[in-house]
């Protein structure tokens, strides 16, 4: 079982990821035929996190699992990923590569330089979690650097909930914290 991930939007998988890890310390990353999947909650079971990377969102996609599984499960500390992460350039090819061994290269390649690392996969005993299908009357799409910087600004006041509001057409978020808002 392996899997090669191939993009050349390595800042955007650096940003996607950064935005995860302030989440979830630690989890799997999934690998199935039709994409990449990250699902989990905090250490406090307060906040809940699902992200899908299309195949179609790579510009590289060889998914080989093993005769028994239809998906790939590695656990990794989301932390040190993003560390690894940030050592591109941002304007690096990316090549995420799996072999079956306790170990996820991460390769940047630009410029003719190549740089790998390898990031140790650790064991990890927690189920996929499946998010139930839910209806919103309000669908948003936002850039991954725009989310990040509003979960960091929750985050600084120390609020464990973030509210949204719509008014002359502009989104306006809020925290309360218990010393700041």
């Amino acid at each position: 079982m392996s899997f090669t991930l191939t993009t050349n939007r390595s800042k955007y998988i650096c940003d996607i990821f950064d935005t995860c890890s302030i989440i979830l310390k630690m989890g799997d990353i999934i690998v199935k035929e039709d994409g990449l999947y990250v699902s989990g909650m905090d250490s406090m079971h307060v906040s809940l996190i699902s992200l899908e990377i299309n195949k179609s969102d790579f510009t590289g996609y060889v998914f080989e699992p093993d005769m028994e599984t239809k998906s790939i499960s590695i656990g990794v500390n989301f932390e040190e990923f993003v560390k690894l992460l940030k050592a591109s350039s941002g304007h690096d090819d990316l090549i995420l590569q799996y072999d079956g061994t306790p170990k996820l290269d991460i390769i940047f390649s630009n410029d003719g330089l190549r740089r790998k690392y390898s990031l140790k996969l650790i064991d990890i005993e927690v189920d996929e979690l499946h998010i139930p299908s839910t209806d919103y009357f309000l669908e948003l799409s936002i850039s991954s650097q725009i989310f990040n910087s509003m979960i960091n600004s929750v985050a600084i006041t120390g609020a464990d909930e973030m509210r949204f509001s719509i008014k002359n057409n502009r989104l306006i978020t809020s925290s309360t914290g218990d010393l700041s808002d």
